[in-house]
């Protein structure tokens, strides 16, 4: 049950990332005829934005629960993503209440696109004294070419790691690079389009590689309706502590981030996060 919950802010972010990007055409059965989406042009409109997603996984329609909104932070031309996701019911009995909280600062470039400054994962189990906090966090120090990842657990910083930042105009955190991506920044989002986007982890430059599905390889899926568009998304398994499990999202004929799915968690079957009407 621990390993399983560590896919569900996946799952959300996922769902949640092509939101604006997937304005796209009904049908994609040919699909050099759909449009590129239309993006955001600005950041400021996402401000104010709250997604809210039930989380489910073979028999348990609500196993969790989660969001993510966007806001503006306190200093001008800088914003803040953050992701939550909870435990329910039976779920929470067996993970302790377990909450996952990722929290991304970011700044405004002037070329238009954000680059991080601050990313920050939370993982809480227990209530009241017996709660415990894992905290992970990275601090790009663009100044002196440098990231420094902090590790604190239950208020005692435990470790602090510093790296060399190779790629200092534009780094994205997992949150900064699907704001990015929602404006549209690394291209047009239709059917047949490939992202290689710059990330970075413990392990130094990494990226984020998101395909969008065209018709023939959509072909024989039944978890899928044949409208909208169908992402394939890889994220480096270090930022949600996860395994190497195929993650899709669906976006609906009303261009809504419906569905998204982490294949086979545990061998056992699909992890699915659905958009609450």
């Amino acid at each position: 049950m621990m390993r399983l919950f560590r896919w569900m802010p996946v799952v959300l972010l996922l769902v949640i990332g092509c939101v604006v990007q997937a304005a796209v055409a009904k049908q994609i059965s040919d699909a050099r005829a759909v449009a590129p989406a239309p993006s955001i042009e600005s950041p400021d409109e996402m401000v104010g934005e709250t997604f809210s997603y039930d989380i489910s996984f073979l028999w348990f329609d609500r196993l969790a629960e989660g969001s993510l909104r966007f806001e503006e932070a306190e200093q001008d031309g800088q914003y803040r993503a953050i992701l939550e996701a909870k435990t329910l019911g039976v779920a929470a009995f067996f993970t302790r209440d377990r909450r996952e909280r990722h929290v991304s600062l970011m700044k405004l470039t002037p070329n238009g696109g954000l680059r991080s400054l601050e990313f920050e994962s939370t993982t809480s189990k227990g209530r009241g004294r017996s709660r415990e906090d894992r905290v992970r966090r990275y601090i790009f120090d663009y100044e002196n070419d440098k990231v420094y990842r902090e590790q604190v657990r239950t208020g005692k910083k435990i470790k602090r790691d510093t790296y060399e930042l190779q790629n200092r105009k534009l780094v994205n955190d997992v949150l900064t690079a699907f704001s990015n991506f929602r404006m549209g920044y690394f291209g047009a989002v239709e059917p047949g389009a490939h992202f290689d986007i710059p990330a970075f982890s413990r392990k130094g430059p990494a990226s984020i590689t998101i395909d969008v599905l065209t018709a023939e390889e959509r072909v024989g899926d039944p978890r899928f309706p044949p409208e909208g568009l169908v992402c394939r998304v890889h994220v480096d398994k270090e930022i949600f502590k996860t395994g190497d499990g195929r993650i899709y999202l669906w976006i609906d004929e009303q261009a809504r981030p419906a569905l998204g799915v982490v294949e086979k968690v545990l061998g056992l079957g699909d992890v699915r996060g659905t958009l609450r009407n």
